[in-house]
């Protein structure tokens, strides 16, 4: 039952709150628009899709996140709106919506914070994370051309707490005029409907993209820049992992030297330590396939069926040496 009420209820939630904080997003270029794919933003307001509910949950996600800044923010003299709506003075269709607009009473000081949450915080701000920021930035300058603008982008992975800020943004000119000509393009293909094609920006989002089935530059063998930038940290980290193992197998040895293979436990200060044993030592198990070749009624009675993610293994090329 509890299914069925989610289902049925959350997309109508989810319509009602993007409508109130966002308007309607088939009728402009937003911050989402000219960070990421130009096809993806046209496609999206030409034909909206139709998000399943794991998705809606992840937006509700990012509400979450607000929500706790709010409280905590709300406790502090700092004068700031959400969702404040930045519109081009030339062009309306050009818009914003800044997660946290902080301000001072003369306008003079304007702070923008773009709000992330995350499953495991990046070493770095993807750059459609910074594109947003900018194209916000951007916007801030043309409507409060006198005010010192800051801006930061706050990621948090609601899952285990952790955060971090990556601040000291100021306008930058040139990628703002680089965003608008993007928006412009969005935009022409948005209002003559067909007879210009918009671009494709291959990039790690398009894992999830709706329109990825008839996309004419998605290669699952050609991987773009920030998925390539992922697997050198994945390759890094594998390595960590493996030269970690080896202190930590060498740490426990020598532990065990010590004390023994016995049940023991003892503390200090600032540690509990504890050597367990399972008994028995040796454990039994049946071989699936002699059983199978044996016993093929009683294997397929027993057995069971498991899903196993996919491998990835990702290994840095050795460099060559140069010969003198």
């Amino acid at each position: 039952m509890l299914t069925e009420i989610i289902e049925k209820t959350l997309p109508e939630i989810n319509k009602e709150q993007s409508n109130k904080e966002l308007g309607d997003r088939t009728k402009y270029v937003g911050s989402s628009d000219v960070s990421g794919c130009p096809r993806k933003a046209v496609l999206s307001k030409l034909s909206p899709p139709e998000h399943d509910i794991e998705t809606l949950i992840r937006f509700e996600r990012g509400h979450l996140a607000e929500k706790i800044l709010l409280k905590i923010f709300g406790k502090t003299n700092y004068k700031y709106s959400t969702q404040e709506e930045l519109i081009h003075p030339e062009y309306p269709h050009f818009k914003a919506h800044v997660d946290l607009f902080f301000y001072s009473k003369d306008m003079k000081s304007i702070g923008i914070c773009e709000v992330k949450t995350t499953s495991g915080i990046p070493d770095k701000p993807y750059e459609g994370w910074v594109s947003q920021l900018y194209w916000q930035m951007g916007l801030a300058k043309l409507i409060y051309p006198d005010a010192k603008i800051k801006g930061a982008i706050f990621a948090l992975d609601l899952n285990t707490g952790e955060r971090k800020e990556f601040n000291s943004y100021e306008p930058f000119d040139l990628i703002f005029e680089q965003l608008m000509e993007k928006a412009q393009d969005i935009w022409s293909a948005i209002t003559l409907k067909g007879f210009t094609k918009p671009e494709c920006e291959p990039s790690l989002l398009c894992g999830s993209c709706e329109y990825q089935i008839d996309c004419p530059v998605y290669d699952r063998g050609e991987l773009p820049e920030d998925v390539w930038n992922l697997a050198f940290s994945y390759a890094d980290k594998k390595a960590q992992e493996k030269e970690l193992k080896k202190q930590i197998d060498t740490l426990r040895d020598d532990i065990l030297k010590y004390t023994g293979d016995e049940k023991l436990s003892a503390t200090n200060e600032d540690l509990m330590l504890s050597v367990s044993v399972t008994a028995p030592r040796t454990s039994e198990f049946v071989k699936g396939a002699d059983l199978k070749e044996k016993y093929p009624e009683i294997f397929e009675e027993c057995k069971e069926t498991r899903e196993f993610p996919a491998s990835l293994k990702v290994f840095k090329k050795k460099k060559k040496s140069k010969k003198k």
